[in-house]
């Protein structure tokens, strides 16, 4: 009997065929779990900018909707908002008849990272904007509505 005769593979091509595969193999689940890592991570911060979205807005229309300022900082003011429209604020900690609380306290919780309103977290993930190493005033307060504007006479009225 021959050796040319016989047909098969060879114990080395069997292997380098097995080192092929096994080199496909990784390359393809490298790239599939990237994809996976990709997605959540979009994912991840569509959830964070749509929170940012929804929170800054409810900051925005229950500002707007306030009646006055009660009190202001850098890091948090309280607005007082006639929400059932009786003419009286109910007082703070308490609820309208409409179960509303119409005094608002925002604040901004650096080491948290949070925007809380009433002490229950309304954004997570905020950062103060640095400027020299210095975090600048999260919340600021301005108007051109000129009628309040009494000094310097700029046109903003703080």
């Amino acid at each position: 009997m021959d050796c040319k005769d016989q047909e098969g593979f060879t114990l080395i091509e069997v292997l380098v065929g097995i080192l092929l595969l096994a080199i496909v193999s990784i390359g393809f689940y490298m790239v599939l779990f990237a994809t996976s890592r990709s997605a959540d991570t979009s994912r991840a911060v569509t959830k964070v900018s749509e929170e940012a979205r929804l929170g800054f807005g409810r900051i925005v229309r229950d500002t707007r909707q306030g009646r006055r300022i009660v009190a202001a900082s850098d890091t948090s003011y309280t607005v007082e908002v006639d929400f059932d429209g009786d003419g009286a604020i109910d007082p703070d900690g308490i609820q309208n008849s409409q179960g509303d609380y119409e005094v608002l306290t925002f604040s901004f919780n650096e080491a948290a990272e949070t925007i809380s309103l009433n002490g229950e977290i309304l954004m997570r993930r905020v950062q103060c904007v640095e400027a020299s190493g210095v975090c600048k005033p999260v919340f600021n307060y301005a108007s051109n509505r000129l009628e309040y504007d009494w000094t310097p006479k700029d046109g903003i009225a703080t």
